[in-house]
């Protein structure tokens, strides 16, 4: 049984984030402390490495954990959790056939400019699936594991209407053995 499937969701991002400046600067202008403040000369400028590492960082995430989370949603899922819970060992093994997704996560970094104070960045991931198939296991309104699953996935990193790449092709995604997930992921119940 693996632990991930190999692709994290930053896997799907581009090497460096073009237009992270111009986020950082919209961040100072729009952050009550930080406006009326001058900071020095590079500053921003290594502020907004520091972000791009740290939002790598958090989106260190496998990719198939990504979208656990958006079936947790489905209305399919919450339904066969809710007939799990009918049966002795409370689990169910679900096969989803070609279908697609999307996700958002909002990343956020601090930065500390010293007595300046701290600038905090919420970014959004605006994550999308289409999947020919895939096996999700159900355990007490749980996912708790991922079989044999494959598709496309993509992701775009923003910070508020400012995308901070072009977005890139869809990268294939795929997992060929089951996976335990690290979390369990909860499904909201049906009724």
């Amino acid at each position: 049984m693996a632990e991930s499937s190999g692709c994290a969701v930053r896997d799907l991002l581009p090497p460096s984030f073009r237009r992270m400046d111009e986020a950082m600067d919209r961040a100072q202008r729009e952050d009550p402390e930080f406006k009326t403040k001058v900071l020095p000369g590079m500053a921003l400028g290594v502020a907004g490495e520091r972000a791009s590492q740290a939002v790598r960082g958090v989106l260190d995430t496998d990719v198939f954990e990504l979208i656990a989370g958006a079936w947790a949603k489905a209305l399919e899922l919450r339904r066969a959790a809710d007939e799990a819970d009918k049966s002795p060992d409370k689990t169910a093994t679900v096969f989803l056939g070609e279908h697609e997704l999307t996700a958002e996560v909002h990343p956020i970094a601090e930065i500390t400019f010293g007595a300046l104070g701290k600038l905090t960045l919420r970014f959004t991931l605006e994550f999308a699936a289409k999947l020919e198939l895939a096996e999700v296991t159900i355990t007490d309104h749980r996912i708790v594991k991922i079989g044999r699953s494959e598709g496309q996935g993509s992701a775009v990193l923003k910070y508020g209407d400012v995308e901070l790449h072009e977005p890139l092709k869809s990268r294939k995604i795929a997992l060929h053995e089951d996976m335990l997930l690290k979390r369990p992921i909860d499904i909201p119940f049906s009724g």
